[in-house]
């Protein structure tokens, strides 16, 4: 979705644009960690479990302290 965001020129101004590029980095990024962790489950499923879990107490804290400012 950024990818198309940025072609259709969607965000407006140049600090957006930037926003936009770097979460759809974080996106890819977050897309092969996961990818990652679905080969690795076959092998160890338990610490996978753990490890997935973890992180997603990790990205609700992030969520719930990116203020207003930084959204753009």
């Amino acid at each position: 979705m950024g990818e198309t965001a940025l072609k259709s020129r969607i965000p407006k101004s140049e600090a957006a644009r930037a926003t936009t590029r770097a979460n759809t980095n974080k996106g890819y990024f977050g897309l092969a960690v996961y990818a990652l962790c679905a080969v690795v489950a076959f092998w160890y499923p338990r610490p996978v479990l753990i490890f997935t879990g973890v992180l997603w107490v990790v990205w609700l804290i992030v969520g719930i302290r990116i203020s207003p400012d930084e959204g753009h």
